[in-house]
C-alpha cells in the first residue's frame, strides 16, 4: 500500500499521462517547425523561377504539406514515448504480480475487442446528437487519414501498446495501492476518456477503458490489454478506410440488429472469460 499525501498519489497517477502530452507535442513543435522551413525555402525558390509572390496561397499550402507528414511525426513520438513509459513500467515491477508472465489466450480477447467496440460504437452513434456524431465521425476520419500501413502502424499498433502501458501498466496498477480493484478499474476507464478529449470518443474510450482494465485482470499481463486494444484499433481503421462499416449500415433495422448481435456477442465473451478465470489469483 502506497503511503503519501493525497497530492503525492495524484502525481503519482497523472504524470506519465503527462510525459505523454508533453512528448506528443514537443515531437509535433519540432516536426512542424522543420516541414514549414523546407516549404517555404522550395517555395521560395519556386517562386523565384517563376516570377510570382512566394506568398500567394502560402498557408493553405502549408497546412497541406504538413499533413502529409502527421502520421509520421506522430510515429515518432510514440516510438519515443514507448522507450520511456517502458522504462518506467519496468521500474514499477515490485508493484505487480505477473512474474508467472501465463500465456493470453489470443482467440477469445481479439473476438471479445472486436465485438464489444463495434457494439459499443453503433450504441453511442445512435445516442448522440447529429452535430455530436458528426464531430466523433471527424475525429474518426481524421485518425484514420493517410497511408494505411503507416495508419495501421501507429495508430493500430503502436498507440494502443503506448497507451496500455500508460494506463493499465503505471496508472491502474498504482491507483490499485490506494483504492479497491474496482475503483481503480472505474477511476482508470474515466482518466482513459478524458485523455481523448471529446465527448463522444470519450464516452466510447471510456467504456473500452472498463473492458481493457478486466482483461489485464484476468490474464494478469499487460500483453492482454495490448492484444485486445491493438485488436480494436486495426479492426475499426480496416472497416472504415474499406467503407465496410456503412456498407453493413444500409438501414438502420440492419443496424440495430448488428449492433444487438455484437452486444449480445460481447455478454458471451465476459461470461466465457469470468467462467474459465484462466488466472489462479483473479
Amino acid at each position: 500500500m502506497y503511503e503519501g499525501t493525497i497530492w503525492e498519489k495524484i502525481w503519482k497517477v497523472i504524470y506519465p499521462v503527462l510525459i505523454y502530452f508533453f512528448i506528443q507535442i514537443f515531437v509535433r513543435f519540432i516536426g512542424e517547425s522543420i516541414l514549414t522551413s523546407v516549404y517555404t525555402n522550395s517555395l521560395q525558390e519556386y517562386s523565384d523561377s517563376k516570377g510570382i509572390s512566394a506568398s500567394y496561397g502560402y498557408m493553405g499550402g502549408l497546412n497541406e504539406f504538413i499533413d502529409k507528414y502527421s502520421v509520421i511525426l506522430t510515429i515518432i513520438s510514440l516510438l519515443i514515448t514507448v522507450i520511456v513509459v517502458y522504462f518506467l513500467y519496468k521500474r514499477d515491477a515490485s508493484l505487480r504480480v505477473d512474474l508467472e508472465r501465463p500465456k493470453v489466450k489470443l482467440g477469445p480477447v481479439i473476438l471479445l475487442a472486436i465485438v464489444m467496440s463495434t457494439g459499443f460504437s453503433r450504441l453511442l452513434s445512435l445516442m448522440f446528437s447529429s452535430k455530436l456524431l458528426n464531430t466523433y465521425e471527424e475525429v474518426e476520419q481524421n485518425l484514420v487519414s493517410g497511408n494505411i500501413v503507416l495508419v495501421i502502424i501507429g495508430s493500430g499498433i503502436l498507440a494502443p501498446i503506448v497507451e496500455e502501458y500508460i494506463f493499465r501498466g503505471l496508472v491502474y496498477t498504482r491507483l490499485k495501492q490506494f483504492m479497491s480493484v474496482n475503483a481503480a478499474t472505474i477511476v482508470c476507464a474515466l482518466m482513459f476518456g478524458l485523455f481523448h478529449m471529446n465527448l463522444p470518443q470519450g464516452m466510447y474510450t471510456a467504456i473500452l477503458g472498463l473492458g481493457l482494465c478486466f482483461v489485464y485482470e484476468k490474464f494478469n499481463t499487460i500483453w492482454a490489454p495490448i492484444v485486445f486494444h491493438v485488436s480494436a484499433n486495426v479492426f475499426s481503421i480496416i472497416m472504415t478506410k474499406t467503407g465496410l462499416s456503412r456498407l453493413l449500415s444500409v438501414s438502420m433495422l440492419s443496424y440495430v440488429l448488428i449492433m444487438l448481435f455484437e452486444l449480445a456477442l460481447t455478454a458471451v465473451f465476459f461470461y466465457l472469460l469470468v467462467r474459465k478465470n484462466p488466472h489462479k489469483n483473479s
